[in-house]
């Protein structure tokens, strides 16, 4: 039993020599023929050549060293920095109904404003086919990192007729004003 034993960890560190040797077979190998390929966050090629931000390459090419032009894809005097307009500059107050729709007999309008606002009021309005005011309710203005909203309206149904009605939000803060304004049906 002993001599069995002693042959099956000569296998072990056989195969471990093994693996050690194809592992430095594989890193010289690699070192010789100068690493190549290309490195995947430059897009530039690593080894085989080098490529420079003024328009130059340089490649080696059977151990000789190769000087080539190259047109970039985008040259940096073109690129122009987005820059869209400040809602918050605006003088009106703007915004969207996010939501609007009758759950549990109540119907929920949920408003997002545009603008970071400190404070102020929501006014909705709920208008019939004809224009008469059918619903009015008041609700503070809620702000959040970059936007503000409505703290919400829950409207009882229950007196209302089913139909097409137009919601009309007046949002007044820090002497601005505005209006949002969408179609629900009840």
């Amino acid at each position: 039993m002993t001599e069995r034993r002693r042959s099956y960890k000569g296998l072990k560190i056989g195969g471990v020599l093994l693996v050690l040797v194809c592992v430095v077979v594989g890193v010289v190998v690699a070192v010789r023929n100068g690493g190549g390929g290309s490195d995947p966050r430059s897009g530039d090629e690593v080894g085989g050549g080098v490529m420079a931000d003024d328009g130059e390459a340089t490649k080696v090419v059977d151990d000789k060293r190769v000087e080539e032009k190259y047109e970039p894809a985008i040259k940096k005097e073109e690129v122009v920095q987005y820059e869209g307009n400040d809602p918050n500059k605006n003088d009106v107050i703007t915004g969207a109904v996010t939501y609007a729709g009758v759950n549990g007999g109540e119907l929920m309008v949920r408003v997002n404003i545009d603008q970071f606002l400190n404070g102020g009021e929501c006014v909705m309005t709920i208008y019939d086919g004809g224009g008469a005011a059918v619903y009015e309710a008041r609700a503070e203005v809620v702000d959040s990192a970059a936007t503000s909203s409505c703290a919400g309206f829950n409207v009882p149904v229950g007196g209302i007729e089913n139909g097409s009605y137009e919601v009309v939000i007046g949002v007044v803060s820090e002497g601005k004003k505005g209006e949002i304004r969408r179609t629900v049906e009840i």
